[in-house]
């Protein structure tokens, strides 16, 4: 799937992808919305989710 997603976006397309599992994400974005309650409470790259507290107790401190 991440080499399909990474042709689209050189041809400068944007995708939406919905996961609820954010282990799967880093393979293949560069831009992450975490969505608890129907509000975003994070927005930024993937790496910065990890270190960010209210992500962390949403996926339950799991690592990587």
């Amino acid at each position: 799937m991440a080499e399909g997603i990474a042709a689209i976006t050189t041809l400068g397309h944007s995708i939406l992808i919905a996961e609820s599992n954010i282990h799967h994400v880093p393979e293949y974005t560069t831009r992450l919305y975490v969505i608890e309650r129907g509000e975003i409470i994070f927005a930024g790259t993937p790496d910065d989710a990890w270190r960010d507290g209210a992500v962390l107790r949403i996926i339950g401190g799991a690592s990587r």
